[in-house]
């Protein structure tokens, strides 16, 4: 994330990281802060140690009341960064493209 601009101090991001039992590939974090949490969504189809990695709010998640936290979506200019980078979203999605 650091890599990306997705962070906004110094120091990790994620807080905790839950491995879930009933899906050993899918994990729950904790990230340090609403634009943290917000800037991670643009991570959402990059392509991380040859997984595509899938990025979500979790399902009792209501924008109405994250708004008062701060952003709710990613910055713009993380997502241009994520996208440039070689292993990217865009890449992600060429990928796909080329399987069909």
């Amino acid at each position: 994330m650091a890599a990306n601009g997705a962070v906004v101090a110094p120091g990790p991001a994620v807080l905790k990281c839950r491995l879930l039992r009933n899906h050993p590939d899918a994990a729950v974090l904790e990230l340090r802060c609403s634009v943290e949490a917000s800037n991670c969504l643009a991570f959402d189809g990059a392509v991380f140690g040859g997984c595509c990695l899938r990025v979500q709010r979790p399902r009792e998640y209501c924008p109405d009341a994250a708004v008062l936290l701060g952003p709710t979506q990613p910055d713009p200019a993380v997502l241009a960064s994520v996208a440039r980078s070689a292993e990217g979203p865009l890449a992600a999605t060429q990928q796909h493209q080329q399987q069909q």
